[in-house]
């Protein structure tokens, strides 16, 4: 039978031995995805409303107290809305860099100049992001 939530146990348990809210997480994402009828094409208000699915989930599950933090101010910062979009803005930012890098000589270094200081303003940019998820998400 499924184990209750006590004070011995984290989580309750199904008779499977499969945690009940990572269970109910799950289903409550498949139906959020099947509820907008996902194609195969996508556009970027699907794309949005996908990251805006993962926060309020990783939101909802700390709220329940299934997700835990021992940086709960970097899990706050990673789980925002406004950390979300200005990632991808960056992500965005670095494709149209990369995109105008093409058009330039490979072997003029004057001209690559300033897209090897963005790629390395990108690359730190990347790694702090990565910090704060890996910090705030508890990995």
């Amino acid at each position: 039978g499924a184990l209750l939530k006590g004070e011995d146990n984290k989580f309750a348990m199904d008779q499977h031995g499969k945690d009940i809210a990572s269970r109910k997480w799950s289903q409550k994402l498949a139906h959020k995805k099947s509820a907008r009828g996902r194609r195969a094409s996508r556009n970027c208000r699907d794309m949005f409303l996908d990251v805006y699915d993962y926060v309020t989930t990783l939101q909802e599950r700390a709220a329940l107290g299934e997700y835990h933090s021992n940086h709960p101010e970097f899990q706050k910062i990673v789980t925002s809305l406004k950390f979300e979009a200005a990632m991808n803005f960056v992500v965005f930012l670095n494709g149209i860099t990369m995109g105008l890098q093409t058009a330039v000589d490979p072997d003029d270094k004057d001209a690559n100049m300033p897209y090897d200081i963005c790629e390395h303003v990108f690359t730190f940019l990347f790694v702090v992001e990565l910090s704060f998820r890996m910090v705030g998400e508890g990995l």
